[in-house]
């Protein structure tokens, strides 16, 4: 008899259970994070670190030569994941082991221009043989942009004037540098 009486209890609670039951809720609990502004460069199609340039000069006349080009830097993969700056600057090339005063009719320094287009609406530049604030050479981005920034030099120019014949050296060094910064 007594465990035909459990029986009977247990079936009566499992029946009366649900009936007696609290739905408990915890909640809304948040999933936050954030995402920091961040700008990377991708690779490049060339080997990024230097324009070789060759010889310098018309070994006929001396002076500067007026066909001198380098292969473009491609630099593909490159993204920022919100709005962003591209800053380009550059030294002018120069003499790396001529030693004392410069003669007249010489220069030991040669100027440039470096341009990155492909970032912005407007591609970011600068001369070298430039006094002054130079504003084109950091241009806006007003958008996340992932693509394609192609570097290169041109106009190349003898320091001081079409005239002058550049020292003889070994090594002549100038820089480029790009900058991608995130706005916002």
């Amino acid at each position: 008899m007594k465990t035909t009486l459990f029986l009977t209890a247990a079936i009566g609670l499992l029946a009366a259970g649900p009936s007696l039951a609290q739905v408990a809720v915890a909640g809304p609990i948040s999933v936050s994070g954030n995402v920091p502004a961040l700008c990377a460069f991708g690779q490049t199609d060339t080997l990024i670190g230097s324009f070789e340039m060759g010889v310098l000069i018309d070994t006929t006349t001396g002076l500067l030569r007026g066909d001198l080009a380098a292969a473009d830097k491609v630099i593909t993969g490159s993204f920022c994941n919100s709005s962003s700056s591209l800053n380009v600057t550059a030294s002018r090339m120069a003499a790396q082991n001529f030693t004392g005063v410069v003669p007249a009719n010489f220069s030991s320094a040669i100027d440039f221009t470096a341009t990155a287009t492909g970032w912005t609406p407007t591609a970011a530049a600068y001369q070298t043989g430039f006094v002054g604030t130079q504003a084109a050479a950091s241009q806006n981005q007003p958008q996340p942009t992932a693509g394609v920034i192609t570097l290169k030099v041109g106009t190349f120019a003898t320091q001081g004037g079409a005239s002058l014949r550049p020292v003889a050296d070994e090594s002549y060094r100038g820089t480029v540098t790009l900058t991608l910064t995130p706005t916002s």
